[in-house]
C-alpha cells in the first residue's frame, strides 16, 4: 500500500469517482419524494433559467426560500426535461456529491502532508485518504441527501464548505504571497456561493478558524491576522445576508408557523439526543428513514441526554487544548452541526438526515485512519487482513447504498418500510398511504389511514382518506362514518362534500349527490373530481347531454385523467381513449368511484 502504488492523486481519485457513481447508478429514474414535490413540482420560478431574477428568487412557500444557488440549480436540471424526464434532477445531485468526494479527498490529502500527521503515514498519504474518503462517498447515510432530491441545498453547501477550507489551506500551506492572495479569494468566492446554497453555510468561519488554529500551532490573534482578508470578508458577507434575511423576512407569515414545541428552550433541550442519533446511524447506519416524528422531550425525560452531550463537548474542548486528533474530529462535527442544532427552531425536533452528510465526516474519517495505521502496526495477521477488511467495509457500504436507492425507486415500499420503523408518525404514515393510493393499492393505503384515524382522531385528511379508499373499494356502508367524521371536523371542505356526493352515488342515490354536487362545483368551479361525480350522478339518472357537460369541465381542469376520459368516451360512445399520463392526478386507479384525495401537504 506504499505510494508506488499510487503515484500521485490522479489514480485514487479515478477510482473514487469510479466506485461512487457506481454504487449511486441506481439512483437516476428515483421519482419525486416529499417534499421534492414542493421545491420542484410546485415551483414555478425554476421553469426558466433566464431572467435571473426569477431563477435566483424561489418563492416563499418553498423550502429553498433564501437559498438562491440552490433554486438556480433547480432551474438548469429543469431545463433539460422538467418532469418529463427526472434523471437530469438527479444527476445533477450525483454531479455535487462527486464533487465534494473529491474535494474531500484533496483537503483530506493535504492534510496528511502537514508536518505533524505525514509522520503518521510512513507508507504515503493517498491510500488512506482515497480509503477514508470511500467510505465516506459510499455511506448510506448519504442517501438522504444525494438520492433525495430536496436534500440538494445539504450537499451544495457541503461541497461549498469544503472548498472554501480547500482553497483557504492552500494559501496557508504556500509561501507565494501571489498565490496565498489568490488562494484567499477563491476561499472567499466559495464562501459567498455557500451561502446562496444554504444559510447553515454560516459555521463555516468557524470551522475554518478550528481547523487553522489546530493544525497551525498558533495564538488566535496571529491566526486572525493572517487570515484577516478571508475572515474580514466572512464577516461582512454574514451582516449582509442577515440584513437581507431582517428586510425580506415576513414575521407576521413567519410568525404564523410557529409551533409550541419550536419553543427556543425546549427545541436546545431536544437537540443532544438528535445529536447522538446522527453518531449512531454514522457508525450504525440501519434503520434509516425519510422523517423522525420524535415527540419532544421535557426536562424530565431530556436531561440524560443533555448531561452526556455536556460531557462529550467538555472532552471535546479538553483534547482540542490538547490538539488531539479524536478531538479535531468531534469539534468538526459539532460545528458543523451548531446552526441547526442549537437554539434556533429548524422544522421541529426531528432529526433529517441529510442534514449529518457533511458533519458525519469528521467522526468517520477519523475512525477509519485510526483503524488503518492501527491494523499497519499489528501483527502480521492483522497486517494481512488489513486490505480485505477495508475491501470489505467499502463493498458493505456500497451494497446498502444501492439497496437504499432501489428503495427509494419505489415510493410504496419505501414509505412501507418507514411505517415499520416509525409507526407513529403522522407524516410516514399519510405518505405511506398517499403512495400506495398512487398505485391503485386501497386496501394497504387503507392500513395507514385506519392507523392515522386511531391514533390522530381529529386529523381531518385521516377520516377524509379512509373514506375515499373504502368509497374505491365500494365499501359504501363502512365509508359513512370516516365521511361524516371529515363533514364533522371541516363541513365547507370541498374534498369531504365531494367525498359525500361519491358516497351518494354509491349508495343509488343520485338526486341528492346532483342536489349536493352542483352546489358544490358553483362554489368549487375549479374542482375536477366534483364535476365528474355530477357527470357521475347525471349518467345514472338518464340525462346525457349534462353528465358530458360536467365531464368536459372536468377535463379542462385535468385533461389527462384517465378515468374522465373513460367517461366521456361511454358517454359520447367512442369508447375508451388510450391511456394518458393522469397530469398530476393519479391515473391508475381500477374504474369505479373516483375519489378525492387529500393527503396533508409536505412540511
Amino acid at each position: 500500500m506504499k505510494d508506488a502504488v499510487w503515484p500521485s492523486s490522479t489514480s485514487p481519485a479515478l477510482l473514487i469517482l469510479a466506485v461512487v457513481s457506481l454504487a449511486y447508478a441506481n439512483s437516476l429514474q428515483v421519482p419525486l419524494l416529499f417534499d421534492d414535490i414542493l421545491n420542484i413540482g410546485n415551483n414555478p420560478s425554476i421553469h426558466s433559467i433566464l431572467p435571473l431574477t426569477q431563477s435566483l428568487d424561489p418563492p416563499a412557500s418553498t423550502g429553498l426560500m433564501m437559498r438562491p444557488l440552490s433554486n438556480f440549480t433547480y432551474a438548469l436540471s429543469w431545463a433539460m426535461g422538467g418532469l418529463e424526464r427526472i434523471w437530469p434532477h438527479h444527476l445533477v445531485n450525483l454531479i455535487i456529491h462527486l464533487l465534494a468526494v473529491l474535494t474531500l479527498f484533496g483537503l483530506l490529502r493535504r492534510l496528511l502532508e502537514l508536518p505533524r500527521l505525514r509522520a503518521l503515514f510512513p507508507d504515503g498519504t493517498a491510500w488512506p485518504a482515497a480509503l477514508a474518503t470511500l467510505a465516506w462517498g459510499l455511506h448510506p447515510l448519504l442517501v438522504h441527501g444525494v438520492t433525495y432530491l430536496s436534500g440538494r441545498s445539504a450537499i451544495l453547501m457541503a461541497l461549498f464548505l469544503l472548498l472554501t477550507h480547500y482553497c483557504a489551506l492552500r494559501g496557508w500551506t504556500t509561501s507565494d504571497r501571489g498565490r496565498e492572495r489568490r488562494w484567499t479569494v477563491l476561499a472567499l468566492g466559495a464562501f459567498l456561493l455557500g451561502l446562496g446554497a444554504n444559510e447553515t453555510m454560516v459555521a463555516a468561519p468557524f470551522v475554518l478558524f478550528f481547523t487553522h488554529w489546530f493544525f497551525f500551532p498558533d495564538s488566535w490573534r496571529r491566526i486572525l491576522w493572517q487570515g484577516r482578508i478571508l475572515h474580514g470578508g466572512m464577516a461582512l458577507a454574514l451582516v449582509a445576508m442577515t440584513v437581507t434575511i431582517l428586510l425580506r423576512l415576513d414575521l407576521k407569515r413567519w410568525a404564523g408557523t410557529v409551533q409550541p414545541q419550536d419553543d427556543p428552550l425546549l427545541y436546545a433541550l431536544n437537540q443532544p439526543r438528535v445529536l447522538f442519533h446522527y453518531l449512531q446511524i454514522t457508525f450504525w447506519p440501519t434503520d434509516l428513514v425519510m422523517d423522525y416524528s420524535w415527540t419532544p422531550q421535557g426536562p424530565a425525560q431530556a436531561w440524560p441526554w443533555v448531561a452526556a452531550f455536556l460531557i462529550l463537548v467538555g472532552l471535546t474542548l479538553v483534547g482540542a487544548a490538547r490538539r488531539r486528533l479524536w478531538a479535531f474530529a468531534l469539534g468538526w462535527f459539532l460545528l458543523v452541526m451548531a446552526p441547526l442544532h442549537s437554539v434556533l427552531p429548524m422544522v421541529h425536533n426531528y432529526p433529517l438526515e441529510y442534514r449529518a452528510y457533511l458533519s458525519s465526516s469528521g467522526p468517520l474519517i477519523f475512525v477509519v485512519l485510526a483503524g488503518d495505521r492501527l491494523l499497519a502496526r499489528g501483527s502480521a495477521l492483522a497486517r494481512t487482513l488489513r486490505r480485505p477488511l477495508w475491501l470489505a467495509l467499502l463493498g458493505t457500504l456500497g451494497v446498502f447504498t444501492l439497496l437504499r436507492n432501489t428503495l427509494m425507486a419505489s415510493p410504496p415500499l419505501l414509505w412501507e418500510e418507514n411505517a415499520r420503523l416509525q409507526p407513529q408518525s403522522r407524516i410516514v404514515r399519510l405518505q405511506a398511504g398517499s403512495a400506495w393510493h398512487a398505485v391503485g393499492q386501497f386496501e394497504k393505503a387503507l392500513v395507514h389511514f385506519q392507523a392515522l384515524r386511531e391514533r390522530y382522531p381529529r386529523l381531518f385528511s385521516s377520516h377524509l382518506n379512509t373514506a375515499a379508499m373504502l368509497l374505491n373499494l365500494g365499501r359504501f356502508a363502512e365509508a359513512e362514518e370516516p365521511v361524516a367524521m371529515a363533514l364533522r371536523i371541516a363541513p365547507g371542505d370541498p374534498n369531504a362534500q365531494s367525498n359525500l356526493g361519491a358516497l351518494r352515488n354509491g349508495q343509488g342515490r343520485y338526486r341528492e349527490a346532483v342536489e349536493l354536487l352542483q352546489g358544490l362545483v358553483a362554489r368549487h368551479p375549479e374542482h375536477g373530481n366534483a364535476h365528474y361525480h355530477l357527470a357521475v350522478a347525471f349518467q345514472a339518472l338518464g340525462e346525457t347531454v349534462k353528465a358530458l357537460a360536467e365531464v368536459d369541465k372536468a377535463l379542462v381542469i385535468h385533461p389527462q385523467h384517465r378515468l374522465y376520459r373513460k367517461l366521456r368516451g361511454e358517454l359520447t360512445g367512442e369508447g375508451e381513449p388510450a391511456a394518458a399520463d393522469a397530469g398530476g392526478v393519479p391515473s391508475g386507479l381500477p374504474d369505479g368511484i373516483v375519489i378525492n384525495f387529500a393527503a396533508e401537504p409536505p412540511r
